[in-house]
């Protein structure tokens, strides 16, 4: 009998990993957002449209719980 997959953990360091191959990532609960590794090799958020100035590129000011979080994602 097999068994079932390992489930794949989406944690930071997983999503930092995707970031530095060039990929953007996003976290499952932010809606419209995206974060990505930029040019600079800085972490940058664009802001949703619905916010002031959305569309812009703003340095990314994580919170405590985006570190931690388990729920990081490819977008596509």
């Amino acid at each position: 009998m097999t068994s079932p997959p390992e489930p794949v953990v989406t944690d930071f360091a997983w999503a930092s990993t995707q970031m530095k191959a060039g990929h953007t990532v996003k976290r499952a609960s932010w809606e419209g957002k995206s974060v990505f590794l930029g040019s600079a090799g800085q972490e940058l958020m664009r802001l949703p449209q619905g916010f002031p100035f959305g569309g812009m590129v703003v340095p990314w000011l994580y919170e405590p719980g985006d570190t931690t979080a388990t729920d990081w994602e490819l977008v596509t």
